[in-house]
């Protein structure tokens, strides 16, 4: 990601689920940490083995994976990364 800023969502921990959440860890920072992006919107299923790329430096995309209940999720999810005061000035 732009800055060095490291995006992780899903995965899985010794066949466990995970939940659908997104971290965030900003390795340039004194004490680099991760933390929990809560952000707008439908998250997608928790899911492993999916497709993730950023589109421009302003999106991430997010296609298919597996669950466990089916094997490949037929979605794709869009996030904004450009903040909502970035996008007025």
């Amino acid at each position: 990601m732009p800055c060095g800023r490291i995006i992780v969502f899903g995965g899985s921990i010794a066949g466990l689920h995970s939940p659908s959440q997104l971290f965030l860890l900003d390795p340039s920072e004194d004490k680099p940490s991760w933390r929990t992006l809560n952000v707008p919107g439908q998250p997608p299923k928790f899911a492993w083995g999916h497709s993730t790329c950023i589109v421009g430096g302003t999106r991430v995309l997010v296609l298919g994976g597996h669950t466990g209940e089916e094997w490949i999720l037929n979605e794709l999810h869009e996030l904004c990364l450009a903040s909502r005061q970035d996008s007025d000035s």
